[in-house]
């Protein structure tokens, strides 16, 4: 850990994060089923918003390429997966 982080910092950094996941995945479930998939991309969406006001220059061309060809495979993984169901 890094030296000059203060202990509330470093306790808040290595706490059991179960918890939270736990009740973010229902709260997520939840959202889903009350207001569809499209409530999830657009909490996703403000997220991304809000890292871009942060961090302007985030994410660069790299990192823009990067998560394009991570799409594009998952694409195909996908569509294979979907035509292969009977």
């Amino acid at each position: 850990m890094v030296a000059h982080m203060g202990s509330h910092a470093q306790a808040f950094l290595e706490r059991d994060w179960t918890l939270f996941e736990d009740e973010n995945t229902k709260h997520q479930r939840a959202l889903r089923a009350s207001q569809g998939t499209g409530a999830l991309v657009a909490v996703g969406d403000k997220l991304r918003q809000h890292a871009a006001r942060l961090r302007p220059m985030w994410p660069d061309r790299a990192a823009r390429s990067q998560d394009e060809a991570h799409h594009l495979r998952m694409i195909a993984i996908l569509s294979r997966v979907d035509r292969q169901r009977p």
